[in-house]
């Protein structure tokens, strides 16, 4: 047996900010200092399942193996964007994850 799914996200928007700090200690504000003017790339990600149950004997016994592979196309996107003045900026903060294979066995008795 195989399933598959897929996603997609659309790009989310972003834009400049600027952290401002009180001689009092009394926190920080953001202040936005431009619209939400960029936008992050959309995301496609695909991932697939494949599964086979075999029968152990003459019982009712059957153990399933199964294999789920994720992002499939193994997309690069990043997760967002430094979004704050400074050298920094518009680094991406993180990425989403590579591809991933996830494998098991299921004993049904």
């Amino acid at each position: 047996m195989a399933s598959g799914s897929y996603r997609y996200e659309s790009g989310q928007p972003w834009g400049r900010i600027l952290v401002v700090t009180s001689g009092l200690n009394q926190g920080f504000d953001i202040v936005r200092t431009e619209r939400l003017v960029r936008n992050s790339p959309a995301r496609n990600t695909a991932d697939v399942r494949i599964e086979k149950t075999l029968r152990l004997g003459s019982g009712p016994a059957r153990v399933g193996l199964f294999a789920d592979i994720f992002n499939v196309t193994n997309a690069g996107v990043p997760r967002g964007y430094v979004q704050q003045s400074g050298s920094r900026f518009g680094l991406p903060v993180g990425w989403i994850e590579p591809r991933t294979l996830s494998a098991g066995t299921r004993l049904i008795f």
